[in-house]
């Protein structure tokens, strides 16, 4: 026992020397330690081989995000056209892919047997989705140059009939390719990524934006003058002197396709059209008694909302005054509707100015040049017109075509871009697409379902003789009551601001005659004008419509206000039914706010709309801008009483 005690103290000891001897500035020895924590336990492995198994599973995700950023990228290349790029990401993305989908078929068997494999396999599909998309606009890109090259330049037409059919054909299939795939990859953003709404809503505008080209694409050869050549009429609206067809016309051109070539574009001025009418052509009444003018003309045709209508009155001037006959279709094009293509180029130098043209001066020039200092006779308006076009269709190949595209769209959309063709299933493709401006004939669009018909179309003409549409803005408030019996009250305000400065050129008061269609089984109308009941209104039948028609007269820097208010033909049936209200926007209208109020009674409630409403009691409130035609459709149960 003494010498176990000894050899410990001499130990003791030993490292007590040690510490003596050791360097003041050592810094002891750092030791891990795992309170609470074995590796060696069986729980510790457990987690180990789960975490590994989780690591190798997700190995496929990396590759595929790498993908993702890759095909955005080229997406976003592919909108500015920068296709060489687009293609080198496009490929990259596509290798990334290749890798993701190889390591996912290991992957995929154990996922299934945990039931975890829906949401990947989700996520490959929508990048095969995703590849084949840009894959397509690539390739659609390339083929839609080429077939703008050979249109609009200046090779022979021998050799546009060898390169455009082909590159139509693949064309089609691209569009139609696109269409697809773009709606399949808003389907399963839907199912698979819902909180990326505005991912949704921006693939949701492609994929109708492809669906629509995909419909239009179908007619482009008989367009182009296929088989014949195709002759239309340009109208070229200054919307800021609105009419109800769109606005004044100033100028118009003469478009002709020969064997998929554009032939000819020869712009006119209106004047110098209407200076050779021989006969008396007895005008529309509000032409005659508000803008007193004795006499019918050209630039006054479009005096109804209706394109096609105002297209075959416009013919009849045409061939009396100019000889033009055997036209094949129309379009009119708005000072806005110019202004949105205008974006897609670069600043247009027109030699006549000596000055670059672009979509913010535009319109400026417009008027400070070839309008203020015009007469009948003038050929300023018409030379700048001219240089214009001719400007833009020289530059059109050199222009953003992806932007040069949207532009389009949106100006057919927002109706400063429409057209007629006289063609049926072209005629036909267009009023699907509602780019033909014309008056929409009130239909249930649920025909199985009970319904009631509500359809409003309030249309402006500008008969002052200036251009105050410039500084005009409205409001359209529509206030439906609905009472126990079902039936149904409607009330419409339009509220016009004129901000002109005064009653110097281009602006000052604003000299409006306002019409607006109602349905035809509207009764116990009241009119209202700035607080003033007026028991004199002009009022006419005109097909599925009553047209009622006021002139209002909107001073500078002052409010004016119509209110109409009728009942309804029909009733709410007892049940389930639709309300169905259709509002029309007027061709070159400045997109106008819009404010929809129902208010219901207790024994009828709403089960669903077609648009997101805020409801306050028994009220359904909706606000938006009416940029287009707009169909709100409300599914109501009403109980008997």
């Amino acid at each position: 026992m003494k010498l176990i005690v000894e050899e410990v103290e001499e130990k003791i000891n030993e490292e007590s020397r040690a510490v003596e001897i050791a360097p003041s500035n050592a810094k002891p020895a750092l030791t891990m330690q795992f309170p609470h924590f074995n590796l060696n336990t069986r729980r510790k492995k457990i987690f180990l081989i789960i975490f590994a198994f989780i690591i190798f599973e997700s190995l496929f995700l990396l590759p595929l995000f790498a993908s993702t950023g890759f095909f955005i990228k080229s997406g976003s290349l592919v909108a500015d056209q920068k296709i060489e790029e687009a293609k080198t990401y496009h490929e990259f993305g596509n290798s990334f892919l290749s890798i993701s989908k190889a390591l996912y078929l290991i992957s995929r068997p154990a996922l299934s047997f945990f039931y975890l494999a829906r949401f990947p396999d989700n996520l490959i599909s929508l990048h095969d989705d995703i590849a084949i998309f840009i894959d397509n606009a690539i390739n659609a890109s390339k083929s839609l140059k080429i077939v703008s090259e050979a249109i609009f330049s200046t090779q022979t037409e021998s050799s546009s009939l060898q390169i455009v059919p082909p590159e139509l054909e693949k064309l089609k299939f691209q569009v139609n390719t696109l269409a697809k795939h773009s709606r399949r990859i808003e389907q399963k953003l839907d199912s698979t990524l819902p909180f990326l709404d505005n991912a949704h809503e921006k693939v949701d505008s492609i994929a109708g934006f492809m669906e629509d080209e995909a419909e239009i694409i179908e007619h482009l050869e008989s367009i182009l003058g296929k088989g014949k050549k195709a002759q239309y009429i340009v109208f070229f609206y200054n919307n800021m002197e609105l009419r109800p067809g769109g606005g004044f016309i100033g100028s118009f051109a003469l478009l002709t396709f020969d064997k998929y070539s554009l032939s000819e574009f020869t712009v006119f001025d209106v004047y110098d059209a209407d200076g050779q009418l021989k006969n008396h052509v007895k005008p529309p009444q509000p032409i005659s008694q508000y803008l007193h003018q004795p006499h019918y003309y050209l630039r006054d045709s479009n005096f109804t909302p209706d394109f096609p209508e105002n297209v075959k009155t416009a013919e009849y001037f045409l061939e009396r005054e100019l000889g033009i006959t055997n036209i094949d279709g129309a379009i009119g094009l708005t000072t806005t509707g110019l202004s949105y293509i205008l974006e897609a180029f670069e600043p247009i130098f027109i030699p006549d100015l000596n000055e670059n043209i672009t979509k913010d001066n535009f319109y400026l020039k417009t008027q400070s040049g070839a309008e203020a200092e015009f007469f009948p006779g003038s050929k300023k308006k018409k030379n700048y017109l001219s240089s214009l076009s001719q400007q833009m269709i020289l530059s059109i190949n050199k222009a953003d075509q992806g932007k040069l595209s949207l532009s389009i769209l949106q100006a057919l959309q927002e109706k400063q871009l429409i057209i007629f063709s006289k063609n049926d299933q072209v005629e036909k493709s267009l009023s699907v697409l509602r780019w033909g401006g014309s008056l929409v004939t009130p239909v249930c669009v649920q025909a199985e379902v009970k319904c009631q018909l509500n359809h409003i179309f309030p249309v402006d003409a500008n008969l002052g003789v200036n251009k105050a549409n410039a500084f005009i803005s409205r409001l359209i408030k529509q206030s439906i009551s609905i009472d126990s019996t079902g039936q149904v009250r409607s009330k419409i305000s339009v509220i016009f601001n004129n901000k002109s400065p005064g009653e110097v050129y281009p602006g000052g008061d604003y000299l409006n005659y306002f019409q607006i269609y109602l349905p035809s089984d509207a009764h116990d109308m009241t009119l209202v004008v700035d607080g003033k009941v007026k028991p004199e209104f002009d009022i006419k039948r005109s097909g599925n419509f009553q047209v009622v028609g006021i002139p209002i007269t909107i001073p500078a820097l002052k409010q004016g206000i119509i209110e109409i208010e009728y009942i309804e033909g029909g009733t709410i049936s007892t049940g389930k039914s639709i309300y169905q209200l259709l509002v029309q926007k007027q061709i070159g209208l400045i997109n106008t706010d819009f404010a929809l109020q129902i208010s219901l009674p207790s024994n009828i409630h709403v089960i669903d709309t077609n648009f997101t409403r805020l409801a306050k009691g028994n009220r359904i409130i909706y606000n938006t801008v009416l940029s287009s035609d707009k169909l709100f459709l409300i599914e109501l149960e009403r109980n008997s009483q």
